[in-house]
């Protein structure tokens, strides 16, 4: 019999319950500066126990980040790429924008941590470009500053400075077209030519 038949399926506000306590004890554990090894062993354990039907942004990060702070980056990675479009099904429509760019950010976060080689860096790229785009689609992107800023600065990591380069006239040009910054057009034109 597979191991998976064993596993207890986790959703919703079970989930919910699950991570707190698991972050909960996570914190307790650091503050008695018990060893990091053992932390992440029981880490391992828990999460070991279950299967996962997140619902939520935030259980989709808590749930990611938990797997990563043991440095488990492939289930990390599964927990965004996998459950993360099933979880951006279920939240309301108006958060969706949102979310689809929370997965992506995380996603290209953590193939950060694996080691570069050219196959990393090509993913990387195209990851970015494809976040790069998702954004020029989306309703309001002058809310989106920091993301273009995040984007910029992956850019600059990957050595392409051309591109970073070409997201800072992405972002003052999305400045340019906001009305209610017309008192601040010299203020951000003489940041932009810094």
């Amino acid at each position: 019999m597979s191991s998976t038949y064993l596993k207890t399926p986790l959703s919703g506000v079970q989930l919910e319950s699950f991570l707190d306590q698991l972050y909960a004890q996570i914190e307790q554990q650091e503050q008695a500066e018990v060893d990091e090894a053992i932390i992440h062993q029981n880490i391992l354990d828990q999460l070991s126990l279950h299967t996962f039907e997140p619902n939520s942004r935030a259980q989709i990060r808590n749930l990611y980040q938990a797997w990563l702070k043991i440095n488990q980056i492939d289930n990390a990675l599964d927990v965004i790429v996998q459950l993360g479009p099933k979880a951006l099904l279920q939240v309301p429509k108006e958060e969706q924008e949102e979310m689809q760019v929370a997965l992506n950010f995380w996603h290209y976060e953590v193939l950060l941590t694996k080691d570069r080689d050219e196959s990393l860096k090509a993913k990387l790229k195209d990851l970015r470009l494809k976040i790069e785009e998702y954004l020029r689609q989306i309703s309001e992107p002058h809310l989106w500053g920091t993301a273009w800023s995040h984007l910029k600065d992956y850019a600059q990591y990957e050595d392409d400075f051309t591109q970073a380069k070409r997201i800072i006239e992405i972002e003052y040009q999305i400045l340019q077209n906001q009305t209610d910054r017309d008192s601040y057009r010299a203020w951000d034109a003489a940041v932009h030519y810094l």
